[in-house]
């Protein structure tokens, strides 16, 4: 398979005239519209314009053949999850040109992180629609499945969605991402010491915490209490939670927000 670097031009690319000038009023770069090909191959995009273009990349031989269903599925939750970090994926030739079929053990682990973070209906919902327990079903079947309207399947998917992105950036899935890494399986987490990560909060409580720019331990003892109201979002519930985080410390036994 060609790597991105090896497209000198798109007019080397088996397409339409207008089609080439589209794309070269919006890449910058070769690599890129290898990258974004990829993509829409993983996602099977049937719009004209990319579905032109991945049958000139397909055929010029960028993209792979060897992936199985399985494994373009769970790529496809990567991309949902977190787009950013998974472009890499594709742009990254070394990344993209060594992926291994994804095995049992690792969607049992997804599952588990499913488990852990989403409730039962999302959960439901997410394996059906990315087929890791079986067959990949449409909306309306999962619909059907769980007694809900169409709407309300894709609003809940998007809900479970945003929960496992929320998921990512904190420390609350335990010490690895929330979806294992397919190349490198269950990816470490480096967490400094003295940072609000190590008290392995509640998504919500963390998210709140960082947009406030509370980031250490030191940061939550040296705010006072008249200062907790000013921090957005935060239920008693959540503050209860962080002085409960904060108190299993060693050497802050005592602190206290709410009393």
């Amino acid at each position: 398979m060609k790597e991105a670097k090896s497209l000198n031009s798109i007019d080397e690319l088996n397409m339409p005239k207008n089609i080439r000038t589209y794309y070269k009023k919006r890449v910058e770069s070769f690599g890129e519209l290898v990258a974004y090909g990829r993509e829409l191959a993983m996602h099977r995009f049937l719009k004209p314009f990319p579905a032109t273009l991945v049958a000139a990349l397909d055929e010029a031989g960028f993209i792979r053949h060897d992936l199985d269903n399985r494994t373009l599925r769970v790529i496809q939750l990567y991309c949902a999850v977190d787009e950013k970090r998974f472009y890499s994926f594709f742009f990254d030739p070394e990344v993209y040109e060594t992926i291994k079929p994804v095995t049992d053990e690792q969607i049992g682990a997804i599952l588990q992180v499913l488990d852990y973070v989403l409730g039962p209906a999302g959960r439901r919902a997410i394996v059906n629609c990315y087929g890791l327990e079986g067959t990949m079903m449409s909306y309306d079947r999962i619909a059907d499945q769980l007694g809900l309207q169409r709407e309300e399947v894709i609003h809940m998917l998007r809900h479970a969605i945003r929960k496992l992105r929320s998921a990512t950036k904190c420390y609350y899935a335990g010490c690895y991402h929330p979806l294992p890494s397919l190349y490198g399986f269950f990816e470490p987490v480096q967490v400094e010491p003295g940072t609000i990560e190590t008290l392995r909060l509640s998504v919500r409580c963390y998210n709140c915490l960082k947009r406030a720019g509370i980031n250490t331990i030191a940061d939550i003892i040296n705010l006072s209490k008249d200062q907790w109201p000013q921090v957005r979002n935060l239920s008693r519930r959540d503050l209860e939670e962080i002085e409960r985080a904060v108190r299993a410390v060693e050497g802050h036994e005592a602190f206290s927000i709410l009393s």
